[in-house]
């Protein structure tokens, strides 16, 4: 329920309380389970606009109260229609620019929990960013020491392969220094499996935050699967 309160799907909400009120309870998690990882990939491919998905997700609660959808099985039948396949979701998870810092602390700290081997990554919201800050590793204004042409800098910045969770204090000592000069050490230390995995590239442009993008998207057909 956090998650989804933190992705701001309000269009959920018809067939979120439409199962709550009538869903046998063991089935409950499940569909909750289900409806967060729905939810993660309308965010990422788009397409369905906000009235689409609403409209979609009354229909689901309409079938809730017919009977029609009365657990997490039947629940799939019925968001398979609209929700993303893995092809589509990891085709643009690794394209994917993410602007809201909210979310792309959650995709990190869910995908991060993938790589470590948890059962269910999605349960988890984001952690306290007091205490881990959400690094740019190509930054926003960058020194000197950065020679990519600006056009590319900016398309680049935001993608979600070049963002990574790392301590606040170790952030805060990088800035927009240089990445062999600084940064590539730094990463490399996190304790953060997919930050210190940065560490092991020789530089940092456009064909390094391809690849460790293409490398996230296949975490994360694994992190918010459709199955039930």
């Amino acid at each position: 329920m956090e998650t989804l309160i933190l992705l701001r799907m309000e269009q959920v909400r018809p067939c979120l309380l439409a199962l709550i009120r009538l869903a046998a309870p063991a089935q409950i998690p499940k569909c909750l389970k289900l409806l967060v990882a729905c939810s993660v990939r309308f965010l990422i491919v788009g397409g369905l606009g906000g009235g689409t998905l609403e409209k979609h997700y009354t229909k689901v609660a309409q079938n809730v109260r017919a009977g029609e959808v009365t657990n997490a099985a039947t629940l799939l039948a019925a968001m398979k229609e609209v929700t993303p396949n893995n092809t589509q979701f990891k085709a643009e998870f690794a394209r994917a620019t993410v602007s809201q810092s909210y979310l792309a602390r959650y995709y990190l700290r869910m995908l991060e929990m993938t790589q470590r081997g948890d059962v269910e990554p999605q349960d988890v919201p984001n952690q306290d960013e007091q205490v881990v800050n959400l690094e740019h590793v190509l930054p926003e204004s960058p020194s000197a020491e950065w020679r990519l042409e600006p056009e590319l800098m900016q398309a680049y910045y935001r993608r979600l392969g070049n963002l990574a969770l790392i301590q606040r204090t170790p952030n805060e000592d990088m800035g927009n220094a240089g990445f062999v000069s600084t940064k590539k050490a730094i990463l490399s230390n996190s304790d953060f499996e997919l930050t210190s995995a940065i560490g092991k590239y020789d530089d940092w442009g456009p064909g390094e935050i391809d690849k460790r993008q293409e490398q996230l998207a296949e975490l994360a057909i694994k992190t918010w699967p459709l199955k039930v």
